[in-house]
């Protein structure tokens, strides 16, 4: 996606719009993520399609890039050896695969593009959903919230929240072009309505916040990389101690938010579940139940949550906490894994946006601390062929690179 200029004529070289062929793959990718609640098979077809192209393309490089980040590979590779001792060894197995395939094609695209591109690939992605979210998008029909082309308003309201993420960044960054800034502007406030129509308190809280964080950064940017890498520390160090205030004045925390939000006392039904979510870790606190292998027909304790909770098709749902959830399944050995590459992420982007506060590092700064904090009450990776599990990885191996090159 550059542009070059030929020399035509005497006077004026008209510009000339050069493809690059990594960038429409990754982006054609990226809309078979945005669009598979509404593609189904179809969305993850075009993802894998564009996805593994990027390979064909430039085989030897990519597969460098591959072998250097290899130690993203033992998360998923630990999801396909969970069918060993899984309660459903199939499905832990396909699954596996497929999570081995999304973190495979992730790394490839962080590897082929630089994270400027990357960028503006995954915005003009979002962008796409977004629009036809308003075009094509249908609202519950119990007046819960807008589901645009998505089948729950908290899939719709994380997309959304993704794509104002990257607009924020696009608008914010001083390195992006005037016309790119301008559109990103453009963009963020009919974006924002959308997360607004979704009626989810949580997602709305998160753009929200990563504004606020990306503000933050910037001011920073007036001060010594010193004194910002001290108020990291400082805010860190506060927040730590506001944690763990909160859980010793736990009552009076959930009751505040009841009175904010107008939610319930279990929070839509999460301290249930998360004192359902302890007991089933420990029946098997280092191997896990088998990666995806819990919620299947059948489990007796799957069986009287779904009853609980009126889910008449007897699928899906979650604890609600990335780490609960994902220690049910893989144990302790996998959630320590997950965090190793979560972790690097997150400081990884955070120190990338501190040191330089450009569009692209503005962008995963506030995603993985938005994830970060949004991971207490939804599951936000890692999944197959979905955008967050892609985005994690593609933000710890940009960290990687960026190590590597400073």
């Amino acid at each position: 996606m550059t542009h070059s200029v030929g020399a035509v004529g005497h006077d004026r070289a008209p510009r000339v719009l050069t493809l690059c062929p990594n960038a429409i793959l990754t982006w054609a990718a990226l809309v078979g993520l945005f669009f598979v609640s509404w593609l189904g098979p179809l969305g993850v077809l075009l993802f894998l399609g564009a996805g593994l192209s990027l390979y064909l393309l430039a085989p030897r490089e990519t597969v460098g890039g591959l072998a250097d980040n290899g130690w993203i590979l033992l998360l998923p590779l630990w999801c396909i050896l969970s069918f060993g001792w899984s309660s459903d060894p199939a499905l832990s197995m396909r699954h596996g695969i497929q999570l081995a395939l999304t973190v495979v094609i992730a790394i490839a695209m962080a590897t082929r593009l630089s994270p400027k591109v990357f960028l503006r690939a995954l915005f003009c992605a979002g962008m796409l959903a977004a629009l036809a979210s308003i075009v094509l998008g249908r609202a519950r029909i119990d007046g819960g919230g807008y589901l645009g082309i998505y089948a729950s308003k908290n899939d719709f309201a994380f997309a959304m929240v993704i794509t104002f993420c990257s607009a924020t960044a696009l608008a914010l960054g001083g390195d992006t072009g005037r016309a790119m800034r301008a559109l990103a502007a453009a963009a963020m406030v009919p974006v924002f309505g959308l997360i607004v129509m979704a009626q989810s308190t949580g997602w709305l809280a998160a753009a929200l916040g990563l504004v606020a964080v990306g503000t933050g950064i910037l001011l920073l940017r007036i001060v010594s990389i010193p004194l910002r890498l001290l108020a990291v520390v400082l805010i860190l160090l506060s927040m730590a101690a506001l944690a763990q205030y909160a859980v010793i004045r736990s009552d009076a925390f959930i009751a505040l938010f009841v009175e904010t939000t107008g939610k319930d006392l279990t929070l839509t039904g999460r301290t249930y579940l998360w004192e359902i979510a302890r007991a089933e870790i420990g029946t098997a606190v280092m191997l896990g139940q088998g990666f995806q292998a819990y919620w299947v027909q059948g489990n007796p304790v799957v069986e009287a949550i779904w009853q609980e909770f009126g889910i008449a098709s007897r699928s899906g749902f979650h604890f609600h906490n990335t780490w609960l959830s994902n220690w049910v399944e893989i144990g302790a050995i996998g959630l320590a894994i997950q965090a190793a590459v979560f972790v690097w992420a997150l400081v990884g982007s955070v120190r990338r946006a501190l040191l330089r506060p450009q569009a692209e590092s503005l962008f995963f700064a506030m995603l993985m601390t938005v994830l970060t904090v949004m991971s207490i009450g939804e599951v936000v990776a890692f999944m197959q062929f979905h955008t967050a599990s892609v985005l994690v990885v593609t933000a710890a191996v940009f960290a990687s690179r960026a190590r590597r090159e400073n």
